[in-house]
């Protein structure tokens, strides 16, 4: 056997080698890390985001004006927003609302499900979470706890869990829900998402999935949802249910 085909051959094998070395660790936090440890960093990197505070607050009047480049695309998607990929224009913290604001978009939609109109505008909301709840300055978005946290302090009802075999009940019981997933269960590199999930009819409809406009669904259950979306990779971190209670707005 040549040299030639000798290096040819090692070649294959290294690159082999170099991508299971690269499958493992883009696999490595959404398998073996507990979703419990991935949502208390997350809510620790807010806390010192809260107690080291940048105000962002002139955002929220730019937010604003720039709010109404969007409201006929929400109207057409019967009240929710469903196109992320659209916001590039709006802040949040140091990114935009495009690379980091789904949660914002989740809470936004999941207040719409319940009420059929929204309580708090989007550039309000935005400033809220900018005060409490962003992580990193909106590089890694916002804690799934804040979610909750802001709902609580907004009078909602809420149950979060990190226990996948809870998530259809939950759903059931309540209104709306919230959930966070890995868009790959294989590749911590597809990063996290977190979307709203309605009821109709029924069913159930995930909202800003692929931030392209469609919304998801209808499904059965969470457990059929997430079969289903992203062709079956994605893997839930956490799910927050949702319902209004006599103080809510």
């Amino acid at each position: 056997m040549s040299s030639k085909t000798n290096d040819k051959n090692n070649n294959i094998v290294k690159a082999k080698n170099d991508d299971k070395f690269k499958a493992f660790f883009r696999a490595f936090i959404p398998k073996h890390i507990s979703n419990r440890v991935v949502v208390d960093i997350y809510d620790f990197l807010r806390v010192i985001q809260h107690l080291n505070p940048i105000n962002y607050t002139r955002h929220e009047q730019e937010n604003v004006d720039l709010f109404k480049n969007h409201r006929e695309v929400i109207k057409r998607d019967n009240g929710f927003v469903e196109d992320q990929c659209n916001y590039t224009d709006m802040k949040y913290g140091k990114v935009n609302m495009r690379f980091s604001g789904c949660e914002i978009f989740a809470t936004y939609n999941a207040m719409y499900s319940i009420h059929g109109h929204n309580p708090i505008s989007l550039p309000e909301m935005i400033t809220e979470y900018e005060k409490n709840g962003m992580v990193l300055s909106g590089f890694f978005g916002t804690s799934p706890k804040a979610i909750m946290k802001y709902l609580n302090g907004h009078g909602y009802v809420t149950k979060f869990s990190m226990k996948d075999s809870e998530y259809d009940r939950i759903a059931d019981e309540y209104e709306t829900a919230i959930l966070t997933i890995y868009n790959d269960g294989l590749d911590i590199m597809k990063a996290v998402h977190t979307v709203n999930v309605s009821k109709h009819n029924g069913k159930y409809l995930a909202h800003n999935v692929n931030c392209n406009g469609k919304v998801q669904g209808p499904f059965d259950s969470i457990s059929d949802m997430m079969t289903k979306i992203n062709h079956g990779r994605s893997k839930a971190i956490s799910l927050i249910g949702v319902s209004r209670s006599d103080g809510a707005k």
